[in-house]
């Protein structure tokens, strides 16, 4: 599975499942939403541009925010297991709604 959001659409948001073994990498600058339980693993979760919001709970596996937000939608959407790197002016939003 690999998947890289360029979408035109100002706001897309995957409803479905992401799994197997790959990456997601989310670019642009609009904000792209997750729905689904997604249990993908391999490399990272990247965020180049733009806003990731998390509406369900998210993969375990490393999380590198170039630029951008990585932002929770829900209650609990980060697992305690996985690891997050944060570059400067980027920004982790753990809290869901803020």
């Amino acid at each position: 599975m690999a998947q890289t959001p360029g979408l035109s659409h100002p706001r897309p948001t995957a409803a479905g499942t992401l799994s197997g073994t790959g990456w997601l990498t989310k670019i642009g600058s609009g904000t792209m939403t997750l729905t689904g339980n997604n249990s993908y693993s391999g490399d990272l979760t990247k965020i180049g541009a733009g806003t990731l919001t998390l509406s369900a709970r998210a993969p375990s596996d490393a999380t590198n925010v170039n630029a951008g937000i990585l932002q929770a939608g829900v209650a609990n959407a980060f697992s305690p297991l996985s690891a997050f790197t944060v570059a400067s002016g980027a920004a982790l939003v753990i809290a869901a709604g803020e």
